[in-house]
């Protein structure tokens, strides 16, 4: 502070030395921060998985949404069917091809276009609890299985498949494998580094907000600090303020997940206490104020009118 009245002894100079200091302060975190969220978007590829047949189905599945209320995910596939899936020199299908996915199948007819369009299908989730907010953590299956139909036994499919997922403040891990020529994908979604992190985010700053406001209330309550009126108001708008700093966290359930048993419950119970520890306190210890008496110019002003009224009237009743 000295150093920098010696440097810039002109006031307005300090005050814009100050405030470009705190500029790349600011800038220091804030735009690491940013640079980290946009490396670290929630997508995932997976495009190893599969045969490697020249002759096989493409299979690109894309996470769209995920419904942590009715525990299911949207799922968009695109289909491009490859080798001798195609009519050589003709955008046909030489054969029947049908897809079964354990919850939904799609079967494309002989000679349609080898365009084929894309379809979508919801998967539930198997396990998962959003009471578990920030930390909620959700798994499904999806199985798949192509064939070409054949009077005497079905003809298998070999399937290539990418996995892709881009879901605001999620993140998607898939696991792929294969059985008995049943292929398996296993993805987990979770909430995103960057939803964790705003939430924790939220939790510290409400219990920063309730600790002081629980500290002054010790001060005035405990220790006898004079208490102001506006105090009172102090605690009474904090009550109504915590929740609606609660609810800026992405996507939070209800009230009663596991950042509330964390933070919000006992943050309301301490602001709640602080605050009728205000009123009690300033009720308490209020006193009626004093009469104030007279001073002596008004005392005489007042017997001068009395006098004055009294002669008035001995007047009228002599007349």
């Amino acid at each position: 502070m000295k150093d920098l009245r010696r440097i810039f002894p002109n006031f307005y100079s300090r005050r814009l030395a100050y405030a470009g200091i705190s500029a790349i302060l600011i800038c220091s975190i804030v735009v690491p921060v940013f640079i980290v969220y946009l490396r670290k978007g929630p997508r995932y590829n997976n495009t190893q998985y599969g045969s490697a047949s020249e002759t096989r189905l493409d299979l690109m599945i894309t996470v769209v949404s995920v419904d942590s209320v009715a525990l299911k995910s949207q799922l968009s596939i695109d289909f491009l069917p490859l080798g001798n899936l195609v009519t050589e020199g003709k955008l046909k299908l030489s054969d029947t091809i049908t897809v079964n996915f354990l919850h939904k199948s799609f079967t494309f007819p002989q000679n349609s276009s080898s365009i084929l369009p894309s379809g979508e299908i919801s998967v539930p989730f198997y396990e998962g609890n959003r009471r578990n907010y920030p930390f909620d953590v959700y798994e499904a299956n999806l199985l798949l299985y192509a064939f070409i139909p054949n009077t005497n036994d079905d003809i298998v499919v070999p399937i290539s498949a990418s996995f892709t997922a881009n879901v605001q403040n999620f993140e998607i891990f898939p696991v792929f494998s294969v059985q008995n020529e049943l292929n398996t994908i296993s993805f987990t979604a979770q909430r995103s580094t960057n939803t964790k992190a705003f939430s924790i985010c939220v939790i510290i700053l409400m219990w920063a907000l309730s600790l002081g406001i629980s500290s002054l209330a010790f001060q005035i309550v405990v220790l006898k600090r004079e208490i102001q009126p506006p105090i009172m108001a102090l605690g009474v708008s904090m009550l109504f303020s915590l929740p609606a700093l609660r609810n800026t966290q992405p996507g939070i359930p209800g009230i009663g997940c596991a950042a509330d048993m964390i933070s919000f419950f006992w943050n309301m119970f301490l602001v709640a206490i602080s605050a009728i520890g205000f009123i009690w306190t300033y009720s308490a210890t209020w006193t009626r104020p004093p009469q104030e008496q007279p001073s002596p110019s008004e005392l005489t002003a007042t017997l001068g009118d009395a006098c004055q009224t009294s002669f008035n009237q001995k007047n009228r009743l002599i007349l």
